[in-house]
């Protein structure tokens, strides 16, 4: 009953974080913050205005409108951006996840039994954990989560629309755990980089501590 709620009310919150400059630390460049800022506040409200909007590609295989205008368009932009080191990793991973994706959903498709978690829970704390073993580089992992999770369900609905008259790509449920998927992934990063400056700076005192300690002094080479 309350599938998208996730989604909606994320992407909200998000315009009014973006709009009141409380994301301002994730945009790199400060002499174009402001124009990226824009850029931002269009991106998200596109997506908001266009969540329940789907275009029909196939006999009853409809796809949602914000994933085909916005989404995967800003997925292959970025992709081929990338260095020419990192596209074929990423490529590899990308096609991982979205294999995963879909053989996990026909397994639970074939035995319920074996989901001991909601889909809700479940598929957004894999993808980021495999996602985050990979690479700690947040737009990396945002691409690839997106761009996996996507062509995953696009892949899976294509499956199953063989026994089913209609199939939505990008439905509510997809929309609330691909959201969820980037922020599990976006706070675990965000906690391991803090974790790790905190421990650097816990030895940096005890090694100076230690160095003046009396009757320590420095090896003379």
């Amino acid at each position: 009953m309350l599938e998208g709620y996730v989604y909606a009310i994320g992407l909200l919150l998000l315009l009014i974080l973006t709009a009141t400059h409380w994301l301002d630390g994730f945009l790199e460049e400060r002499d174009q913050k402001k124009s990226r800022r824009v850029k931002l506040i269009f991106f998200f409200l596109s997506l908001l205005l266009t969540q329940g909007f789907y275009l029909p590609l196939l006999n009853g295989y409809y796809l949602n409108l914000s994933h085909l205008l916005f989404i995967f368009p800003l997925c292959l932009y970025h992709f081929w951006r990338l260095p020419a080191s990192q596209m074929g990793q990423t490529a590899a991973v990308i096609l991982f996840l979205a294999v995963f994706y879909v053989a996990s959903q026909q397994m639970f498709l074939l035995d319920p039994i074996l989901m001991i978690l909601s889909p809700l829970i479940l598929y957004p704390s894999l993808f980021a954990l495999l996602t985050f073993l990979v690479t700690t580089d947040l737009s990396r992992q945002w691409l690839t989560i997106s761009f996996g999770m996507m062509a995953g369900e696009m892949i899976y609905k294509a499956l199953i629309l063989q026994k089913s008259k209609v199939v939505w790509v990008g439905d509510a449920s997809f929309r609330d755990q691909f959201f969820l998927a980037l922020i599990a992934v976006t706070l675990l990063t965000v906690v391991w980089e803090s974790l790790g400056k905190f421990v650097r700076r816990i030895h940096l005192k005890t090694s100076w501590r230690v160095r003046f300690l009396p009757g320590v002094t420095k090896r003379r080479a």
